[in-house]
């Protein structure tokens, strides 16, 4: 009898711990597809939502998936992966962009455990005047054009590493401002957080309308700037939709917005992985739904992280961005941001920057070039970026390429292939006596805070 009172309790405790897994891929009560309505554009994505009857899948972000298979009449079928979109699993998304005009047929299925649901459809897409992806030119290899239409793109950018800190409306007014400027992409990065912009010896305080805080995954504490306690299995929805509107209004104005997965990823709070977990199963699902959620967006670039050097390797550098060309059907411009001397551009899909030849990346057309440098005027190391603008920019036979300005007076100069400009010149680094309680200092546009308000 003793022996049955020492089991009793191990036998209930495994009985528990079978019934939550089965809760867990238990099936739901009904699933139901439902395509968006009208014919998508060329360039303009399609959609299938699903809802799902009474959800029961303990974490929709783990627990249940969704994919698809997209393909234009007579060709190839393509993978697209879906995305939950409601923290009770209630509702998840596929998109598929297309990229000619015509018909297209496609599948969706959704799995939860053992349960699974499949849907097919067609839709047409319309011709339209779309600017499209960005591709490296066929014919000029150190150039970019629109696909949609075959025109050249001026690749003229500047960062906005805060800009989704701001206000809706702020970002909106300042995407305008930016695109009067003839400004055509921005790096904005959707992950980071700091006290202040004292880290980069700016003038640059929170405010009601601005915050140092992005909030990718849900937190337990969203406004502790070190220890925000994040889930890495469950996503803050309302982070990404904010994302996605960002995405739409850029797009509108033709202006191409490399997203940006850590900004000063070494920093306390930033990177919930480490070390010992980076590149691991839920890094990936961070970059798998980045990609799943916002590749239909036909004017976003992948900038895999800001300065891996300070938090990462060049093995994780290069197994990130394999993932991401492999999760990302559309092929879009992919960069890292690091040093000199950093990963080259490999058959295998390696991430590339730049060589003393050039913009190896755009002459294989797999990927586009970001040598950059967030340095004090004091830093040494400044010199071999300048002497690296030199390589980057030294003309090929036949081809004229723009050679940037002088980094007078810079702190940060950020050197790009492919005819851009260093980051903008920035005030002198004194540093600032704290602002009072509820002031408001507007971050600079180009500079690591933001984008001006008009």
């Amino acid at each position: 009898m003793a022996m049955y009172r020492f089991l009793l309790p191990r036998l209930g405790i495994a009985l528990f711990l079978f019934a939550g897994a089965t809760a867990a891929h238990a099936a739901p009560s009904g699933v139901r597809f439902i395509p968006s309505s009208g014919s998508p554009g060329r360039y303009d994505f399609a959609e299938v939502t699903i809802q799902v009857d009474q959800p029961d899948a303990a974490n929709p972000f783990t627990d249940a998936a969704v994919e698809g298979r997209f393909g234009r009449q007579g060709a190839e079928p393509v993978r697209v992966d879906g995305f939950c979109d409601s923290a009770d699993g209630s509702v998840f998304r596929i998109r598929f962009l297309p990229t000619q005009a015509g018909e297209y047929h496609y599948s969706v299925t959704y799995r939860q455990g053992a349960y699974q649901t499949s849907h097919a459809g067609q839709f047409t897409a319309q011709d339209s005047k779309g600017r499209g992806l960005i591709r490296v030119d066929k014919e000029h290899p150190w150039h970019f054009v629109w696909e949609g239409t075959g025109e050249h793109y001026f690749w003229n950018g500047t960062t906005t590493y805060w800009l989704l800190g701001w206000d809706e409306e702020t970002i909106r007014r300042n995407i305008d401002r930016l695109a009067r400027l003839k400004v055509n992409r921005l790096r904005v990065a959707i992950n980071g957080r700091v006290k202040d912009g004292r880290a980069w010896y700016e003038n640059v305080f929170p405010t009601e309308k601005f915050s140092f805080r992005m909030n990718p995954w849900v937190a337990q504490r969203p406004d502790s700037v070190e220890n925000p306690g994040f889930d890495v299995t469950r996503f803050n929805l309302p982070h990404w939709q904010k994302i996605e509107r960002m995405l739409r209004h850029a797009r509108d104005k033709d202006m191409a917005i490399s997203i940006i997965f850590y900004v000063d990823g070494a920093r306390p709070g930033v990177d919930p992985f480490g070390k010992a977990r980076m590149g691991q199963e839920d890094e990936q699902r961070y970059y798998r739904y980045a990609v799943a959620r916002l590749a239909g967006f036909s004017n976003v670039m992948w900038d895999v992280t800001n300065e891996y050097h300070l938090f990462r390797n060049e093995e994780w550098t290069n197994k990130m961005g394999a993932f991401i060309k492999e999760c990302d059907p559309y092929d879009h411009v992919m960069s890292v941001h690091g040093p000199a001397g950093s990963p080259s551009e490999l058959p295998s899909g390696r991430i590339s920057q730049c060589t003393k030849a050039g913009t190896r990346a755009a002459a294989t057309g797999s990927c586009s070039t970001t040598v950059s440098s967030s340095r004090r005027r004091d830093d040494p190391s400044r010199k071999s970026m300048r002497n690296m603008a030199t390589r980057i920019t030294t003309r090929p036979p036949g081809v004229a390429v723009a050679r940037p300005r002088p980094a007078r007076r810079t702190i940060a100069a950020g050197w790009r292939g492919a005819c851009t400009w260093p980051g903008a010149i920035r005030r002198p680094a004194n540093v600032p006596t704290p602002a009072p309680a509820g002031a408001r200092t507007p971050a600079a546009a180009g500079s690591t805070a933001g984008a001006t308000i008009p």
